[in-house]
């Protein structure tokens, strides 16, 4: 099977507008969990943000001829239902094949949470992965360490530059 990987924030949904919600006091009284606390107010927030570059990841998806989708994000668990909710009303063209995102009890970096979402990956399925999209040069330099071409993403240009 083949497969793209693609990161949500900042990739596929623009979550400029609320990135000043990290660390907000106030909405981190509502979190579950201690872990969850300082980023509540951003994640809860997603479901409302645009989605970006659509026309170019439909080119993208066309030049890998319509691969598999694998969304590998560093959200926690908890945000599951409304991010695939979210996919689906933004993105109902693509062929998801399963969604990674960082368990609730971790607070592993967002590189480490996609590494260890790429080994369940290739536990999960076997792929053949052919690209990583993300707007993280250091996740991107780890699926190079991988085998894996990866391209930036770059919302604000609407663009992906590819890595070396």
């Amino acid at each position: 099977m083949r497969c793209i990987i693609i990161d949500m924030d900042n990739c596929l949904s623009d979550d400029r507008w609320r990135r000043a919600q990290v660390f907000n006091p106030r909405a981190a009284d509502f979190a579950v969990g201690k872990l969850l606390a300082p980023f509540h107010g951003y994640n809860s927030l997603a479901p409302f943000d645009a989605p970006t570059t659509r026309d170019a990841f439909a080119q993208e998806i066309l030049h890998w001829d319509n691969p598999a989708v694998v969304i590998s994000t560093a959200r926690p668990e908890f945000y599951f239902t409304a991010t695939k909710e979210w996919l689906s009303r933004n993105f109902p063209e693509l062929q998801l094949l399963n969604i990674y995102m960082r368990n609730n009890a971790d607070d592993a970096s967002g590189v480490e949470v996609k590494r260890k979402s790429l080994g369940r990956l290739k536990l999960d399925y076997s792929p053949e992965i052919l690209c990583a999209y993300d707007d993280d040069r250091d996740a991107l330099d780890m699926y190079a360490d991988n085998g894996i071409q990866g391209k930036v993403v770059d919302i604000a240009a609407g663009i992906f530059e590819a890595t070396a």
